[in-house]
């Protein structure tokens, strides 16, 4: 398999960095990785280095749609939400939405209100703008209602963060790639265990435009279904495209290798047993409150009495 870590290195070493894009996570995965790649280069300086998050790239592309709706940001989500949800002098049907309510014919708090915004984007994220989801629960029925008032206020003239990616991933043109980014050849997606049904659809466009090379990069060990059964679903989406999969992203096999073939697998023939009593310490906490605070004083503990690092310290729960 190409070496896809050498090839950004050679671009940006021969100043061709104009002719990729790397897409990450989140703000703190593009600083780190710009920091990496700008060391690439002989003078430690790179002009036009195209590291985006997956957030900052939708908008790029989105500009170029040049859609006539008008984007509203979460403040206004929640605003409309407080007039949709909780009754003014004018409604009678004060009533409505009494699932969300405390005490009936209050207010919804707002911390309710931030969970039914987190459910509609989820739903969204998912492409899902289809509100008839509500089976025989009041809970879901009522949050249908509330998800078919958002949509209608969005109407013809308002587009939200996810409903960009919606849009790009069923009305994607190669002409926004080309005219956001001109000269990319090379796309590569990397450090990531989640992506959205719409931003999986528009990567799979981009991934079929002949001229331009995709590369999906995770850490993922597909023997080890315990540990990584949710980033496998993902990688099994780019299987199908010309995108090239690499999935010993970021795994240090010196320090790695043996967690990702066998943690949390309990199936695993052991060559040899290794006495590790001696290693382990069995924590007992009461609840999940007593457990996150003992297990934050033994990291503290050790990054004050030694010269361990926090960036050494692993947590490993099973979900």
């Amino acid at each position: 398999m190409q070496d896809i870590e050498k090839t950004l290195k050679t671009r940006i070493q021969n100043d061709q960095t104009d002719t990729f894009v790397v897409i990450v996570p989140t703000d703190s995965a593009r600083l780190h990785r710009q920091r990496e790649l700008v060391g690439y280069h002989p003078k430690g300086a790179v002009a036009n280095l195209r590291v985006y998050t997956s957030m900052e790239f939708i908008q790029r592309l989105y500009r170029q749609a040049q859609s006539s709706k008008q984007h509203i940001l979460s403040g206004i989500q929640h605003l409309w939400l407080h007039e949709i949800v909780n009754p003014d002098a004018d409604n009678t049907n004060t009533g409505l939405y009494n699932t969300f309510r405390p005490i009936q014919n209050t207010a919804i708090p707002d911390s309710t209100l931030s969970l039914i915004l987190d459910t509609i984007n989820h739903l969204r994220d998912q492409g899902n703008t289809d509100p008839n989801f509500a089976e025989n629960d009041p809970i879901k029925v009522n949050l249908a209602h509330i998800y078919s008032e958002y949509e209608a206020k969005l109407g013809n003239q308002w587009i939200d963060e996810k409903g960009r990616h919606y849009y790009l991933a069923n009305n994607f043109k190669e002409a926004f790639i080309k005219g956001a980014f001109p000269g990319v050849k090379l796309v590569v997606v990397e450090g990531f265990t989640l992506i959205s049904k719409a931003d999986i659809k528009l990567l799979k466009h981009i991934a079929a435009i002949p001229e331009i090379e995709m590369w999906f990069r995770t850490d993922c060990l597909e023997d080890n279904k315990a540990l990584y059964k949710n980033i496998i679903d993902l990688v099994s989406q780019f299987k199908d495209t010309e995108a090239c999969v690499d999935t010993n992203y970021e795994r240090d096999p010196n320090r790695h290798q043996h967690f990702a073939e066998n943690l949390f697998r309990t199936n695993a023939t052991l060559a040899h047993k290794t006495d590790l009593t001696d290693k382990v310490k069995v924590l007992e906490p009461a609840d999940r409150s007593e457990e996150v605070e003992e297990i934050a004083h033994l990291i503290q503990e050790r990054v004050l009495s030694t010269d361990c690092k926090l960036s050494e310290i692993c947590v490993v729960f099973y979900n």
